[in-house]
Formats: structure tokens, sequence, C-alpha cells
């Protein structure tokens, strides 16, 4: 007979126990969030613990190639949700619970495209993230289309598990923890290597030469988030002063729905 291998983030009776010798994730077999959002069900705790596999997980905002990471979204755009587990002693494999919420608690954007060691659900309305088996991997990824703008500041919770394999719940290790991402002002984002509809900008003798078709805003952030200079540019041709921005990689956004784009100056 095969065994099945138990991960279930969370148990409360004899019951519980029996409905869960599997490996599936709780939202999906208990139908509890045990994120660590406020109104969440009591940590997995309860059930798995007395392991030595000291789990520390976190999360990053990236775009879809994975090429840059964010601490702030940009409204409306989707980008990706990539939850790590980093464990020590060798666990046999990793569990994951995650959320992303607004400030009153709802549902901040909504989740898409898991990948293949997890799957969506929802408990009480609320939209989940969850493993689906024991996963080998310690990463976890969700496509994520942020909210409108206007929204405010969206934190994601998470709660993490790195377990012994062993078809039980002892000698498991928990962890959890959120991370807060603020609001971005741009419209879109482009990878490195995307095409735009009219020539890149080019930089000359600290000058960003910058043509537009129409008058429009435009803002440059720095790729935590910071903004570090903005411009009201007029049709045709705009010569920027950029000398003073760091040198790196900077996020150009312009308004009216136009690609932002990444520059290295």
């Amino acid at each position: 007979m095969k065994k099945t291998r138990f991960i279930g983030l969370g148990c409360t009776t004899a019951l519980a126990l029996g409905l869960m010798a599997n490996s599936a994730g709780v939202a999906e077999h208990q139908g509890k969030d045990r994120t660590g959002a406020p109104g969440s069900q009591p940590a997995c705790t309860q059930c798995h613990s007395g392991g030595n596999f000291a789990p520390q997980p976190m999360v990053m905002l990236t775009d879809l190639e994975q090429a840059t990471d964010f601490i702030f979204y940009l409204p409306g755009q989707t980008m990706r949700l990539v939850f790590t587990v980093n464990a020590s002693n060798s666990p046999s494999g990793f569990g994951l619970q995650a959320t992303a919420l607004l400030a009153d608690n709802s549902n901040a954007g909504t989740f898409s495209n898991p990948s293949a060691n997890a799957q969506l659900e929802s408990v009480g309305g609320r939209h989940i993230v969850e493993h689906n088996d024991l996963s080998a991997s310690n990463t976890f990824t969700v496509d994520w289309t942020a909210p409108a703008a206007g929204s405010g500041d969206v934190t994601v919770y998470y709660a993490s598990l790195a377990a012994n394999g062993n078809g039980g719940t002892a000698g498991d290790s928990f962890a959890g923890g959120s991370m807060t991402f603020t609001e971005g002002a741009a419209t879109a984002i482009c990878g490195p290597d995307c095409r735009f509809e009219d020539a890149a900008p080019a930089v000359r003798s600290g000058a960003l030469e910058w043509t537009t078709h129409a008058a429009e805003h435009l803002q440059a952030f720095s790729v935590n988030g910071q903004l570090l200079g903005a411009w009201n540019l007029q049709p045709g041709l705009n010569r920027l002063d950029v000398s003073s921005l760091p040198s790196g990689l900077v996020l150009f956004a312009a308004e009216g729905g136009r690609v932002a784009r990444i520059w290295n100056p």
C-alpha cells in the first residue's frame, strides 16, 4: 500500500487528523486559513512541532521574468510573488500557505498561475495560495494582479513548514511572517528585453532624450521603489537632466498607458 505523506499545515482533533492524512494543504482539506493574517486560525504549531529545521520564510515581489525585485507594487499590473523557505538540517520537504490583504483585511488583487507545487484556494472568501503536495522545492510562486490605484498598502501574510516526511506531524518545524508593499505610481512594467513602440531613450552627457507623441508625466524610480525624479514632457523630443540619478537600474514610468522602461545609466 502506498504511504501518504502528511504536511497538512495544522490540525485540532483526532477527526481532523484522519481527514488530513495527506499532503495537499489545510485550506483544501480543512477549509482553514492559517496564514497568520488577521482573523486566521491558530498557527500550525498545534500539531507540527519538535523539528530542528529552523525555517526562515520570505517573500519577494518581482516582474513576471523574476528579473527585478520591488518593494512597491504597480497598481493594476500583474507581477509575481516568490516565496522561499530556507531551512537547516535538510528537511524532506516544504509547505506554504499565504494571502495578500489590504489595510481593511479584504483581498488585495487576485492570484493566478501558481507554480507546479502550489494551488489556489478560498477560505471564507479570502484568497489563499498553498502547497499542493509535500514539495521538494523550497520555492513557491504565484502571479498576482495588483489592486487598482488608490488601494494603499498591501500586506502579504505567509506560513511555512519544513517537514521530515515521516508521515506524521512530529518532527516538523513551522515559521511565519509578513511583508508590506507600498503602492507605486507606475502604470506598466517591461523587462530589460522588451521592445518599445518607439526608440529606446538615449543618454548623452548626463541628459536623457525621450521622445513622446503627447504631453505626459514621467517618473523615475529605483528598483526598491524610491522616487528619484519627475518631469512634465511635451510632445516631441525632450532632453532631461539625469546627472543626479544614481548608477544602476532605474525604472522610468510614463502615464497614459505607455510601457514603463528599464534604463541602465
